[in-house]
């Protein structure tokens, strides 16, 4: 699993977690970036059988034979075309120094017709996982609405390697994805969601999924990328739990938490979209929810009870912002989302206690705004959890 350098110089949140999980991050990081224990993560070249390098340039006549030979009667041979084929598209542009062939001296096919570019995404996005399928005798499409794991099969161990080449192939398409036009967002986004199960066989490939996933989830302007780039984390999480759904859920709420430094009428729809998919996330399992929200919580309520002790300027910045809140507000709306969950009932009342200290820390006509959305939580948490919260001033 190749680190990506931009993660490394992400400036560093303000809202700070202590040193269970490290000021910036270090622990998620450190997960995110080690590789599993077969050292899937380690690969950092790619061989391909040099069928076709003879080929100075692939015509669309060519490409759609090979392809309806895997579509009849695939065999080994048809499918490394098909590969091959994949691997030029992948090395257009600025991706031709993340591959390396057999040799210096094989010559990479030239795509120089549109089509021929076009006949090859598709085919290797749309038909090529059911291809796997068949092989497998599997169905882990999004519609079948299976989680089964291509690894439990027998067959597995023989289809193993191409999948692993087809996912780094992958990998290198969705390099320069955030600066592709909306349409192939999408588009690209949607094959990541069918093809998860493959993704979580290999742990260093998944995890780099995840990492380019977040990025767009976050950084995206159009709400619908960050939809799709959710819908694709949740399939990941819910097709292995573990690793991937701690991995997720870690990873949904430092993101949410670096991007809410300011919200504004502008973004106010994104964090509300953003804060509702970490909900749904927790909804998977709720007691893993529970063991991670109870640390993220601990957080906020010592940023509380240092505010409440030193009573300085400083302390009380580090509770009235932004971030704060709107971290807060994703734990009251998980609590209001899942009342009935008996893993979850404890939190209720930590959650209620910080949200009635985060009221009454400073009494000043200034923060009314801010204390209104404290009494708004705490309505929503009397109606969910049928509890009696003083909310009116005391």
């Amino acid at each position: 699993d190749e680190d990506d350098d931009d993660d490394n110089q992400e400036e560093e949140v303000e809202y700070e977690f202590d040193d269970e999980y490290g000021g910036d991050n270090d622990e998620y990081d450190s997960d995110m970036n080690s590789s599993d224990e077969e050292g899937e993560g380690k690969e950092k070249k790619i061989s391909l059988d040099s069928t076709g390098s003879n080929v100075k340039s692939l015509s669309l006549e060519q490409v759609e034979k090979w392809q309806d030979v895997a579509r009849t009667n695939l065999t080994p041979a048809s499918l490394k075309k098909i590969l091959f084929s994949f691997w030029a598209v992948c090395l257009t542009g600025k991706r031709k120094n993340l591959l390396e062939g057999k040799s210096e001296k094989q010559k990479i096919p030239v795509i120089a017709e549109g089509k021929v570019f076009v006949s090859i995404v598709q085919f290797c996005t749309t038909e090529l996982p059911d291809i796997f399928d068949r092989i497998l005798s599997i169905d882990t499409s999004v519609k079948s609405g299976s989680f089964t794991l291509p690894m439990s099969s027998s067959k597995w161990k023989h289809l193993r390697a191409t999948v692993k080449k087809y996912l780094k192939l992958l990998s290198i398409l969705f390099q320069d994805l955030y600066l592709s036009d909306e349409e192939m967002q999408r588009f690209l986004l949607q094959h990541v969601e069918r093809i998860a199960p493959y993704v979580v066989c290999h742990k260093g490939f998944g995890k780099g999924f995840l990492k380019m996933l977040l990025r767009l989830w976050s950084g995206s302007s159009s709400n619908t990328i960050r939809i799709s780039s959710f819908l694709a984390m949740r399939r990941i999480a819910m097709s292995r739990k573990f690793p991937f759904l701690e991995l997720c859920l870690k990873g949904l709420y430092l993101t949410f938490a670096r991007s809410t430094k300011v919200v504004t009428w502008r973004t106010i729809e994104a964090v509300t979209i953003m804060r509702n998919c970490i909900v749904e996330l927790c909804g998977i399992d709720v007691i893993v929810t529970y063991q991670h929200a109870f640390v993220f919580l601990r957080q906020l309520a010592v940023h509380l009870r240092n505010a409440l002790t030193a009573k300085t300027k400083d302390s009380y910045r580090k509770v009235y912002n932004w971030q704060y809140i709107c971290c807060l507000e994703v734990w009251v709306a998980m609590i209001c989302s899942f009342p009935n969950e008996a893993e979850l009932l404890p939190l209720s009342y930590p959650i209620s206690q910080i949200v009635l200290g985060t009221a009454k820390l400073v009494p000043t006509s200034r923060y009314i705004p801010l204390r209104l959305h404290c009494c708004r939580m705490a309505t929503s948490l009397c109606a969910s959890t049928h509890s009696y919260l003083p909310v009116p001033p005391s």
